[in-house]
């Protein structure tokens, strides 16, 4: 009965965290719409977080850059797109070097 107990209570802390994590990150604006919004609020964790450590832990690895998120999905998509449409050749050639190799081997 007692690990149950302690079970939900483990349970209850860990949602209480993630809630209140989610609840602040929220207020803060870092789930906005605007990029600029979101990296203020970033900074602003940050800062708070370092005072309270005492330190300059989080300043050290520094802010994200704003980046245009679309050219990045369409390069990756490019290229996921460029490796299928050249797999067959690639596949070819690689069993070529392949069959190369072993039957050099195999003399």
């Amino acid at each position: 009965m007692s690990s149950a107990i302690a079970s939900a209570a483990k349970f209850s802390g860990k949602v209480g965290i993630f809630g209140g994590a989610v609840y602040l990150t929220t207020r803060n604006g870092l789930w906005g719409d605007d990029t600029d919004q979101s990296l203020t609020a970033i900074k602003n964790i940050t800062e708070n977080v370092d005072n309270r450590l005492g330190g300059n832990y989080l300043t050290k690895v520094g802010l994200p850059t704003n980046t245009n998120l679309g050219e990045k999905w369409n390069y990756g998509v490019d290229k996921s797109i460029n490796f299928l449409a050249d797999a067959p050749d690639n596949l070819t050639n690689q069993c070529k070097k392949c069959y190369q190799y072993l039957s050099d081997k195999a003399k």
